[in-house]
């Protein structure tokens, strides 16, 4: 079986930049596209039930608040983009998605056909929630493999 297509989610975390030299490892030895992929979680994602972050989030939606938010990881994933291209991977793609990090980054397996996922094994996190909740998710429900990055 051939491997054509890897995704790595990434988050800025050392974790993810972890995985993500693992990763042009393998690309590099099996010739292979890239999909890096940053998501933003969403603050409704954190307290959906709050009625006063739901109102943030319209104002945010309304004016360039959400551009904002979005610089950093651009940032990051063009810096990834060009690390693996520096790497002698060939195809890069970069993608942006708000929501939640495993419903995400199961949906981009599914739509871009991955025959691995890569990701550190533990992000960043906001407040005190666990610890590697998202590799640890997505490895358990995931079509394809999942390498984690450590």
């Amino acid at each position: 079986m051939r491997m054509e297509k890897i995704l790595v989610a990434v988050d800025g975390s050392e974790d993810s930049k972890k995985a993500l030299a693992r990763c042009s490892e393998i690309a590099k030895c099996m010739d292979c596209e890239v999909i890096l992929l940053w998501v933003q979680r969403s603050l409704l994602e954190l307290e959906r039930s709050d009625p006063q972050v739901e109102a943030l989030m319209r104002v945010m939606e309304e004016q360039d608040v959400k551009k904002e938010l979005e610089a950093p990881a651009m940032r990051f994933l063009e810096s990834s983009r060009k690390y693996l291209l520096d790497h002698s991977v060939k195809k890069v793609k970069t993608l942006l998605r708000w929501g939640h990090p495993v419903e995400e980054i199961l949906r981009a397996a599914d739509e871009e056909n991955v025959d691995l996922i890569v990701l550190g094994s533990r992000g960043r996190r906001i407040g005190k929630a666990f610890l590697g909740s998202v590799s640890r998710e997505v490895s358990e429900r995931a079509k394809v493999s999942v390498m984690i990055g450590r």
